[in-house]
Order: structure tokens, then C-alpha cells, then sequence
């Protein structure tokens, strides 16, 4: 009687013993499939720098663009008002509303913006252009 009851531990405890050998081994799976997903994703995030990257240097050179031609129309402006020649003058301002529409859409569809440039777009727009 004795010896049942013995064996019958024993078996109880070897079947506690595979039932925690079995959790720690599902466990150890599970941790790896984990760090697995995270690589994944880590990788995906990698694989779509490029495409960012080109993204933003193609919006910049665009920006650059802009801003070297407000920059030109500025100086020819400056240049222009104090020559005293009316067709500089115009020609200055012209080039000067060849930029403004450019830099609108720009300032338009940036959400950050105070809203300045529409500001000096509308007193442009109210400003009496010049016709030779």
C-alpha cells in the first residue's frame, strides 16, 4: 500500500516536472518570436529610411528653389527701387508676383504657418501694378 502511494507521488511529481519543463520551453519560444517581430519591424523602419530621405530632399530642393528665387525677386526689387528706372521697376515687380503664387501654395498647406505671408500677399495683391 505503501508503495502505490509512493509511486503515485513520484508520478505526480514527474508530471509537474514536464508540465514546468514544457512551460519554460513555450516560454523561451514565445520570447523568441517576440525579439523575431521586433527585428521585423526594425528591419521595415530600416527599409523605408530611403524612401523618407528622398522625400524630404526632394521637398527641400523645392523649398531651396523658392527661396533663392524670393531671394532674387527681393534684390531685384531693392536694386530696381533705388535705380529710379520705371521699366527695372517693373520688371522687378513682375518677377517679384512670379514668385508669390509658388510661395503660397507652400505657406497654404503648411498647418504651422501664422499666417504672415498671406498677410504680404494680400497688401501685394492690393498694391497697384505698374503696366509699360
Amino acid at each position: 500500500m505503501i508503495m502505490w502511494i509512493l509511486l503515485i507521488i513520484l508520478v505526480v511529481i514527474v508530471l509537474w516536472l514536464v508540465s514546468i519543463y514544457n512551460f519554460f520551453a513555450t516560454a523561451k519560444t514565445r520570447i523568441g518570436a517576440a525579439v523575431q517581430e521586433i527585428g521585423n519591424q526594425l528591419k521595415r523602419q530600416a527599409d523605408l529610411i530611403p524612401n523618407l530621405e528622398a522625400s524630404v530632399k526632394g521637398y527641400l530642393s523645392h523649398e531651396k528653389e523658392v527661396y533663392k528665387m524670393l531671394t532674387d525677386a527681393r534684390k531685384a526689387v531693392a536694386s530696381a527701387a533705388g535705380s529710379g528706372n520705371l521699366q527695372k521697376m517693373a520688371d522687378a515687380g513682375a518677377k517679384f508676383n512670379a514668385v508669390l503664387p509658388r510661395l503660397s501654395i507652400a505657406v497654404e498647406s503648411n498647418p504651422e504657418s501664422d499666417g504672415e505671408f498671406l498677410n504680404v500677399s494680400e497688401t501685394d495683391t492690393k498694391t497697384p501694378k505698374v503696366n509699360l
